[in-house]
């Protein structure tokens, strides 16, 4: 049961659908019968009274999708980018700098994401959107992709060969897992990268914007942390290259 509040302006859905009762929560999505509603604000509003009072519960499908969405950005677009840029220009640390945030940031940021695909998964139907011309069921799949490879990451890392001492020659089950495990992982950041694309052009306006916005300010914090281990590993092998007068010295 549904009750129109605001009809907007004429041939546009309208502004606000006030849901007075609903049976079936879980399957409470902007898709009806296979057609895609864009709604900026679906409420379900309930009335609660007791023992003389009254009061209401507000649950929001956008607040849902905000919740979702963060969750996401923060793990997928934040959080498993900087481990993997920490892992492929950090190497010239010592004491395995790299190794060691590594192994802290990946699990934290891959458990944000676990949470929130759980998330989708219980409040959004966007796998039953198969067939409608929106971007919602390839949204729903590419994510599914991406979750389950970044899922497997980490007992791709408990499994992995040991790796070989300075100056031995890489054994070829190494040197096949590192092209794995890398290319694996790499290829989950970008995937989800597109994943989350896909799911701020599904937005209302509003939030679009504010989403959009904040991914170019990670964007740009991942960039200037890429920027700075590139160039500190450039100076770290300048001064760890031996200058013209200790080749004569070594030679005297």
């Amino acid at each position: 049961k549904a009750q129109v509040t605001s009809l907007g302006e004429a041939g546009f859905t309208p502004a606000t659908i006030q849901v007075k009762e609903i049976h079936d929560f879980d399957q409470f999505d902007t898709i009806c019968e296979g057609k895609q509603f864009e709604v900026p604000n679906m409420m379900l509003e309930t009335g609660i009274s007791g023992g003389g009072g009254s009061g209401s519960t507000t649950l929001s499908f956008n607040g849902k999708v905000v919740i979702h969405g963060g969750l996401m950005i923060a793990g997928w677009g934040f959080l498993l980018p900087l481990g993997a840029i920490v892992a492929k220009f950090g190497k010239h640390r010592d004491d395995a700098w790299w190794f060691k945030l590594h192994r802290i940031i990946q699990p934290v940021g891959l458990l944000i994401a676990i949470i929130s695909w759980i998330y989708a998964l219980r409040n959004f139907s966007a796998l039953e959107a198969k067939g409608v011309d929106t971007l919602h069921y390839p949204h729903a799949v590419c994510g599914i992709i991406t979750m389950v490879i970044g899922s497997l990451q980490p007992l791709n890392a408990f499994v992995r060969p040991h790796p070989t001492n300075e100056g031995e020659q890489k054994s070829s089950i190494r040197f096949a897992w590192e092209i794995m495990h890398k290319s694996l992982g790499w290829m989950c950041i970008l995937l989800a990268f597109s994943t989350i694309g896909m799911g701020i052009t599904l937005l209302p306006p509003e939030d679009n914007t504010k989403f959009t916005v904040i991914l170019g300010i990670v964007l740009a914090l991942l960039f200037a942390v890429l920027l700075f281990l590139v160039n500190e590993s450039k100076r770290y092998k300048r001064n760890k290259l031996p200058t013209k007068e200790h080749v004569i010295n070594d030679h005297e």
